[in-house]
């Protein structure tokens, strides 16, 4: 079974479950995850394969690290407001903030 952990700092919304900084809930196909502003639909394969794969969790570790660094940098006093997430510039921003924290990460010049 997958489960899911809420590792930021605001409450997310799984099925009917609310989860709140690191608390964990199941997730199923089908299921409506709520990550404020965003709502995502889980679709899972009937089968999950585990790799053992040691970088796996690196990665996904990183990526989690990087995330929570970039809601700290990011102006969110817009939440939710279209202005913000149609500029042109916040975008720019927004990509610019996930490379240097991606490279500040992996110690790359």
């Amino acid at each position: 079974m997958i489960h899911a952990i809420n590792v930021g700092p605001n409450a997310i919304r799984i099925g009917e479950k609310k989860l709140r900084k690191n608390e964990m809930a199941p997730i199923v196909s089908g299921q409506i995850i709520e990550l404020f502003p965003y709502s995502f639909t889980v679709e899972l394969p009937e089968q999950v394969i585990e790799t053992g794969n040691p970088f796996d969790r690196e990665y996904a570790d990183l990526l989690g690290k990087i995330h929570l660094d970039l809601l700290r940098r990011m102006d969110l006093s817009m939440r939710g407001s279209s202005e913000r997430e149609e500029s042109e510039e916040y975008q720019k921003n927004l990509e610019f903030q996930i490379e240097e924290l991606a490279k500040a990460r992996e110690g790359i010049a």
